[in-house]
């Protein structure tokens, strides 16, 4: 066997495991991109997206602490850090 030939075959090989990284890199990002689409349906079903449309806009533009839940990011973002 000559060097010419080794070399051939290692790069088939590798092509063939760039083209599986490439197949299994796609089927990951398929899979999360189903999984953001169930999140999505289950929001909008059980009414997630509207209760956050309702708090969200009373508690992002106040200044009192009273406005925003808790557990809020608003309210997060006022405690100094640790």
């Amino acid at each position: 066997m000559t060097t010419g030939e080794g070399t051939g075959l290692a790069q088939a090989e590798q092509t063939e495991e760039d083209i599986t990284g490439a197949l299994v890199g796609r089927l990951f990002e398929a899979a999360l991109g189903a999984v953001d689409m169930v999140s999505v349906y289950l929001g909008d079903r059980l009414g997630l997206y509207r209760a956050l449309a309702e708090a969200g806009a009373s508690c992002m533009g106040s200044a009192s602490w009273s406005a925003c839940p808790p557990g809020s990011r608003s309210s997060r973002q006022r405690l100094p850090a640790r």
